[in-house]
C-alpha cells in the first residue's frame, strides 16, 4: 500500500450513529455535515439501522450498511462494522469517528503530512456546547471551527474519539467491542503498537469538535456516563488490564507546532507496559524489575488526566 500522502483524495469516513432524535439528531447531523464539507469530498458510510439513519443516508447521498451485529442489548459491535467497511469502502484510507464529532479541513491537511504506509493516527477532542443546526456555509468557513474550539475545552489524552488508518488486516480485524463503551479505544492503540506500527498524536493539527450530550442511551447504566454491562464486556474482550492503560501518551509520533511529523522519545515504562500487555505471564517479574519507572510514569499520567495540556 502506498503512503498516505497519496491517499488523501481517497478517504472513507465511517460512523455508527445513535437514533436521529432530539438533541442527538441535531449534533449528529452537524457532524456529518462537517464531513461533507471537507475538500476533496470523502466517501461517508453510516452503519446500523437506528431511527433516522437510513433517511439521513438517502437525503445526503451517503453510503449505508444497515445490517450490523449487535450485543444482546442492541448496541452495534465495532468488529463487525470494521470488517464490513473494509470490504465495501471505495478508498483504502479509513477514518472511524464517533458521530458527535465535527471535523474541520484540518483533518485533510494533517493527513497530507503523514508518509507512513501503515499507521494509526488519533487525537484529542475539544468539548463544545452546541444545541442548534449548523449550515454548510458556516462549516466551510475556517474561522468557524477555530472560534468554536477557542470557546471549548481540550480533553485529556485519555478521551479518544477518532482513528485514522489504512484498511489493513492489522487494524481492521478487531474484537466485537460494543460501540460507545470504554476500553476499545485503549485497545486500538495497544494493538497498533503490538504490531509495531506508528501511533501518531494528531492533536496539534486536527481540530475535532465534540458536541457535548447526555448518556441516557446506555443500557443498565451505572453512574452518569457509559458504565454498565457492555463496558464490563469490552474490558474482558481487551484481554488484560494492561491493554486498557494505553492512551495518546503512548504515541510514537506527533505533529510539532510547525506542523512537521516528528518521533516522540520512547520510554522504558511504555516498553515494559507493552511487554506486560503482550505477555501476561511476565507481568509480575517485569513489574518488579521496572517498578520505579512504572510508578514515575503513573504519576505523570495522573497529572495529565487531571490537567490535560497546558
Amino acid at each position: 500500500m502506498c503512503g498516505s500522502k497519496h491517499l488523501t483524495d481517497m478517504l472513507t469516513i465511517f460512523a455508527i450513529p445513535k437514533p436521529f432524535v432530539g438533541h442527538l439528531g441535531i449534533i449528529q447531523r452537524n457532524a456529518i455535515t462537517s464531513w461533507k464539507c471537507l475538500e476533496p469530498p470523502p466517501e461517508i458510510m453510516l452503519l446500523g439501522n437506528e431511527d433516522g439513519v437510513g433517511e439521513i443516508a438517502r437525503e445526503l447521498d451517503l453510503g449505508w450498511i444497515p445490517e450490523i451485529a449487535c450485543t444482546p442489548f442492541g448496541t452495534p459491535l465495532l468488529g463487525d462494522g470494521f470488517r464490513k467497511v473494509r470490504a465495501l469502502a471505495k478508498f483504502p484510507l479509513l477514518v472511524y469517528v464517533n458521530c458527535d464529532i465535527m471535523f474541520t479541513q484540518s483533518l485533510i491537511d494533517a493527513i497530507r503530512g503523514v508518509d507512513h504506509a501503515k499507521f494509526l493516527a488519533v487525537g484529542r477532542r475539544t468539548n463544545i456546547d452546541l444545541d442548534t443546526s449548523v449550515a454548510p456555509a458556516e462549516m466551510r468557513d475556517r474561522g468557524f471551527g477555530l472560534r468554536l474550539a477557542a470557546a471549548g475545552k481540550l480533553e485529556t489524552p485519555f478521551a479518544i474519539d477518532y482513528f485514522i488508518f489504512p484498511a489493513c488486516a492489522e487494524l481492521c480485524e478487531i474484537p466485537g467491542f460494543a460501540v460507545g463503551r470504554p476500553g476499545w479505544d485503549n485497545w486500538m492503540i495497544y494493538n497498533a503498537l503490538a504490531h509495531r506500527l506508528p501511533v501518531i498524536d494528531a492533536t496539534a493539527r486536527i481540530t475535532a469538535l465534540h458536541q457535548n450530550h447526555h448518556y441516557q442511551h446506555v443500557p443498565m447504566q451505572r453512574g452518569m456516563t457509559w458504565e454498565g454491562p457492555e463496558a464490563d464486556h469490552n474490558r474482558v474482550l481487551a484481554g488484560s488490564r494492561e491493554r486498557l492503560k494505553f492512551s495518546l501518551l503512548d504515541a510514537t509520533h506527533r505533529f510539532s507546532a510547525a506542523g512537521m511529523l516528528v518521533a516522540t522519545p520512547g520510554t522504558l515504562a511504555r516498553g515494559l507496559r507493552l511487554l506486560m500487555a503482550r505477555h501476561p505471564l511476565l507481568k509480575w517479574p517485569l513489574k518488579i524489575l521496572g517498578l520505579p519507572f512504572l510508578l514515575s510514569e503513573r504519576r505523570q499520567r495522573r497529572r495529565a488526566k487531571i490537567a490535560g495540556y497546558r
